[in-house]
This record gives structure tokens, sequence and C-alpha cells, in this order.
């Protein structure tokens, strides 16, 4: 097996070419992504783990708090829930002042937690594409297809896309967050073993190809988000100037208004009215009796 090479935090690890079956690919994650031919944590009994399966309920022994908060964050935005930070802790039982000092904020939970998933997408294309990847192929393309379907097909995502739109942009498409860092690092790993491989050659640096391709593939997969946001964006200036137009109607219109424009005055006029009703009863029934 050849030795990985490196990428900031990542690595990918695949098999010499060899004819393969479903069993030759394997997936695993622990601070890199790589594909073996061995079981590893995140696989099961030698296979890739099942997608429905990665966000499972974490078991309390040997996890620590902190990673229970997160992966059960995960499975509430997989499960597309709502992250209520007290509805959170009341499943996990803590309070809320233990779970903001586990996790910092709200927005730094979503970010550990999409990176979480996203670790768990990238360690399946992985062994994915190396599972049907067809002798001579590259193993750059069909990952990153995996990748784009998975993104694409995620219904938890897309429904915090919908419900938060700016924060989950900000997260997924920081450079300096987890999330694309994570998966721009991948690309350039799979980039250099193409290139060691196959003699794949690259008119940019494989770092700077990595970047653009995943830019390219957020443009498709996010478009319609970041549309939105971009009007949205502006929305707050066209809804000022009809307050300041309004405001400025009100004013224009006041020398039209009729009544007091102090709370005693019209106190007193009620008064001097509810004095002559009674008065006109009383006439009344004088002339009645």
């Amino acid at each position: 097996m050849r030795t990985p090479r490196t990428a900031g935090k990542l690595s990918v690890s695949v098999p010499p070419a060899a004819p393969r079956t479903g069993q030759d690919a394997r997936a695993s994650y622990r601070g890199s992504v790589t594909a073996t031919s061995q079981a590893q944590p995140g696989t099961r009994g030698g296979g890739v783990v099942p997608a429905q399966t990665l966000t499972r309920r974490p078991k309390s022994k040997g996890i620590s708090l902190t990673d229970r908060i997160v992966s059960t964050a995960a499975r509430w935005i997989y499960e597309g829930r709502r992250l209520d930070m007290q509805g959170l802790a009341d499943e996990l039982g803590v309070s809320r002042v233990t779970l903001f000092r586990r996790v910092g904020s709200r927005e730094e939970l979503i970010s550990q937690a999409l990176w979480r998933l996203t670790e768990r997408m990238l360690e399946l294309a992985v062994a994915r594409w190396e599972a049907e990847r067809p002798e001579g192929e590259l193993h750059t393309p069909g990952t990153i297809r995996h990748i784009n379907a998975m993104v694409a097909g995620s219904a938890g995502l897309r429904r915090l896309l919908d419900d938060e739109p700016a924060l989950t942009m900000r997260v997924l498409t920081d450079p300096r967050g987890r999330v694309q860092s994570g998966i721009v690092a991948l690309n350039e790993e799979l980039l250099r073993r193409d290139m060691e491989e196959f003699g794949l050659v690259t008119i940019i640096e494989p770092s700077a190809l990595a970047y653009a391709l995943v830019r390219l593939g957020e443009s498709f997969l996010y478009a319609d988000v970041q549309n939105a946001v971009a009007k949205t964006a502006g929305q707050w200036k066209t809804w000022y100037w009809i307050c300041f137009g309004g405001i400025i109607f009100f004013l224009l219109s006041i020398p039209l208004l009729r009544g007091r424009w102090r709370t005693r005055d019209a106190k007193r006029d009620e008064a001097e009215h509810e004095a002559k009703v009674q008065e006109e009863l009383a006439k009344i029934q004088e002339a009645t009796v």
C-alpha cells in the first residue's frame, strides 16, 4: 500500500491499481480521510457504513461530553431538525450554561456539526469511488461527483439552508472555516495522487486547482441560496425608505388631523361630554314623572 501524502490535516491513501471488488475499498476518518483495505472505525464488518447510520447517537462510554454534543447536533441537522440549544441541552441532560461553555456559541456548534457530517461524507465519497473506479480512471473526478451528489441530496442540509441561509453559507463557504478548507485539502491530495499515478498535468498549482474546484461546486450547489442572500442583504434599504416616506406623509398630514394632541385635554373633553349626557338624562327622567 502506498504511503499517504499529507495535505494540511487531511490525507488520502488509495490501494494500488488492481482488480477490485466492493470489499477492496474502505473508508475511515480520524483527523484524516483514508481509503484502506482494512476494516477501520467508521466501517462495519469491513464494509462502508450506510449513510443513514453516520449520525447515529454516540454511546456515552468513552466519549467526551463535547463529542456527544457535536454528534447529537450533527444528527439533528441530518434529520432536518432546527438546532434549538435548550432542546439539545434537555436531550443531553445538561444545562444551557454547560452546553455553551463546551461549544462556545450556536454558530460554532453548527460549524462543528457540519464538519462532523462532512468528515463522514468525505470518507464515503472516497470509499464508494474507489470501489467502483474503472482501471486507469483518475481518483479526483469520481470522488468529487460523489461528494456533490451527497450534498445535493441532503435533505437536512437543504432544510438548514432554507431556515438559516446566511449563517449556513457563512459556515460552509468560509475559506478559513473547517468545511471548505477540509474539502479543499482532500481535493488537493487527490490531484497530487493523480499526478503521481497517472501523470496528470495541471496548468496551475494543485492547491489552487483544488480550491477552484470546490468554489465551482459551491456555485452550482448553493446558487439559489447565494442569490437569495444577495438580494435579501439589500432589502433593508428598500424598507428603510418606505418607512421614511411614511413618516414624511404623516408629518405633512398633521394640519388635516382633528382632535386633542394632549391626553389631559382629551380627558377634560370626555368629562365635559359625560356631564352633559348625565344632565340630559336627568331632564328626560323629570319629564316622564
